[in-house]
């Protein structure tokens, strides 16, 4: 059933809700017990059960979905454009960056194919995140007939909305829909070559390459190299949805229409029919100019009601004080906690301050790892080895209370599973990542730690007055 429950007032089908919820948990949980081998307590199927019932005012838990997961850049990006270039009706496509780039150029190509063939074509950029788009592909789109809109235009006149960014990235292509945390750039890293980030072309000023000189200052200093003073390669997780979950993600994309304040009001599309043997998923939003906080609320709900294990990866990692506190209280109910965060931010002096800021979890039930080569932008959490969600959503001040985000969300041991082993391919290979323990923290010298005190208290500053 497509379980549609989101503001229904009809009694009759919220008992038919209840009862469908009531009989998919205990389901997910058995099938939970042949995966992680976790035996399921006797007041955990009402826990859940009350959970995901209080989860579906946030938005519709649909049943018959599948869902592809990815960790590598290049095969998600083939999947994007060979359903571009199999639509027939629709290409919907918004994201927060789009660069000057190989792979930009073969997505411009592609949809003017399919604008071509009759395909309703509409690219939504963010005016910020998109400031390399170049105006060559604007007027090539205009010629193909591709709508081209930019949200929130930075001017004079708007200043006071500059930090109202549209952060969420999601491709609809008929009734086939992607979501995650990738971004269109050439700044990849292929999980195949673990090592590809270190060959990243190093940036040049006056003639004289930064690689020899400002990353010896630093180290006479002991302090962090900036990544921005080379080319940074992102570590990104995306999912591809065929199933009654794509038109959400459909009806998501026109809140970042409307928002846009732009003149095309596209017709909704139709809920796809539930695909055999899929699964529960649910998509979140956030748009805070619209008081719609979904997002937030069940994470926040989710983690603090955890009781078995978290496995949390994103960049930017500021929680604000409510996650900040679920992270916490799980952690002081013993609960295992595995967070995978960037060692190579594109921010600079974010990963010392976040490395401030880990040190006051440490416990023995607890591991932080930072990525070596790579910038962490992956943004996903799988709970307790059943419920898991991934989308454009950082743990950070500015996702909290600014920018339009979302994330899809899956109720299945099988997608926290993968989730899992996604996370341990990194946390568990040496050469990507690296653990920060107290030890750590305490072998380095004073002027290292006081760089990572002096960014928080910065970075936290910053996030105070969002």
């Amino acid at each position: 059933m497509n379980a549609n429950n989101k503001g229904s007032d009809d009694p009759q089908h919220n008992l038919v809700f209840k009862d469908w919820l009531r009989s998919q948990v205990k389901k997910k949980l058995f099938e939970r017990e042949t995966i992680f081998k976790y035996s399921k307590n006797s007041d955990e199927e009402e826990k859940w059960f009350k959970l995901l019932e209080k989860f579906s005012k946030f938005g519709n838990i649909t049943s018959g979905n599948l869902i592809r997961i990815f960790d590598n850049s290049s095969d998600i990006y083939n999947e994007m454009l060979k359903s571009i270039d199999l639509a027939k009706e629709r290409v919907w496509f918004e994201t927060y960056i789009f660069e000057d780039c190989k792979i930009g150029k073969k997505f411009i190509d592609s949809l003017c194919r399919a604008s071509n063939r009759g395909c309703e074509v509409i690219l939504l950029l963010d005016s910020f995140g998109s400031y390399k788009f170049p105006k060559k592909w604007e007027n090539i789109l205009k010629e193909n007939s591709v709508k081209l809109i930019w949200f929130n235009p930075i001017s004079i006149f708007n200043i006071h909305t500059i930090l109202f960014r549209n952060h969420r990235k999601i491709l609809i292509t008929d009734n086939k829909s992607y979501c995650g945390s990738i971004n269109i750039t050439d700044r990849i890293n292929n999980l195949n070559n673990f090592e590809e980030a270190n060959t990243c072309e190093l940036l040049k000023v006056g003639g004289i390459s930064r690689k020899k000189f400002l990353p010896i200052l630093y180290d006479l200093l002991k302090l962090p190299v900036p990544t921005n003073l080379k080319r940074t390669c992102f570590y990104d997780v995306h999912a591809e949805i065929i199933g009654p979950a794509t038109y959400d993600l459909g009806e998501v994309f026109l809140d970042s229409l409307r928002e846009s304040k732009c003149s095309i009001f596209p017709r909704r599309l139709e809920r796809p029919n539930e695909e055999k043997n899929g699964t529960i998923l649910q998509v979140l939003s956030s748009n805070t100019r619209n008081n719609q906080r979904g997002i937030q609320n069940v994470l926040g709900i989710a983690t603090s009601s955890s009781s078995i294990s978290i496995n949390l990866t994103t960049s930017y990692f500021f929680p604000p004080r409510f996650l900040y506190n679920a992270i916490q209280a799980a952690i002081n109910n013993n609960v295992r906690v595995s967070l995978l965060l960037s060692g190579k931010s594109d921010i600079l002096g974010d990963t010392s301050a976040t490395k401030y800021l880990v040190k006051q979890f440490f416990q023995s039930n607890t591991h932080f790892f930072f990525t070596k080569n790579i910038h962490c932008h992956a943004k996903y959490i799988s709970i307790d080895g059943i419920w898991s969600s991934l989308g454009s959503f950082n743990w950070d001040g500015l996702s909290f209370k600014r920018n339009l985000e979302v994330s899809v969300a899956s109720f299945d041991p099988v997608v926290a599973k993968q989730l899992l082993r996604i996370q341990e391919k990194l946390t568990g290979c040496c050469n990507s990542t690296e653990e920060q323990t107290i030890m750590k923290w305490n072998e380095q010298s004073s002027i290292k730690k006081f760089y990572s005190k002096l960014a928080y208290y910065i970075i936290r500053y910053f996030n105070k007055r969002l």
